[in-house]
């Protein structure tokens, strides 16, 4: 996909999109511009809070119940696994076993632990590749 912007003097800000066919992807790009990526209602510490999905590492179901887990927090969610899936399959959530999820958050962990002693040893720039779980 190219990009070209253009910065303009007078007038109105104005995005235009030329694509093909509408892939999931330009679907998100749309949502983003149009402002209606949809925040999740959650609680934490009896308090209704507003996740962006970005914000969230994973998502887990404990009896019934739905959890979010951010870098600081565990928030209660009161929508369904499926529910959200479906509902953010483009933007990078997929449907996982918990140890396979367990095993991600391992390697991410471990990779952000060590990437400054590889680049150091090696000489090569790695990062991490991260998908939402």
């Amino acid at each position: 996909m190219k990009l070209t912007l253009h910065q303009i003097t007078e007038g109105e800000d104005e995005i235009v999109i030329c694509y093909r066919s509408m892939t999931p992807r330009i679907e998100t790009l749309v949502e983003f511009v149009r402002g209606d990526v949809q925040k999740i209602p959650a609680v934490w510490e009896e308090q209704t809070v507003y996740l962006a999905p970005e914000e969230i590492f994973y998502l887990e179901n404990v009896d019934g119940i739905t959890y979010a887990y951010l870098a600081d927090k565990v928030a209660r969610i009161s929508s369904s696994l499926k529910a959200l899936e479906l509902r953010y399959t483009r933007r990078g959530f997929f449907r996982c076993a918990k140890a396979t999820g367990n095993y991600f958050a391992e390697i991410w962990k471990r990779a952000a632990e060590d990437t400054e002693r590889r680049r150091g040893r090696c000489g090569i720039d790695w990062g991490v590749i991260s998908k939402r779980i």
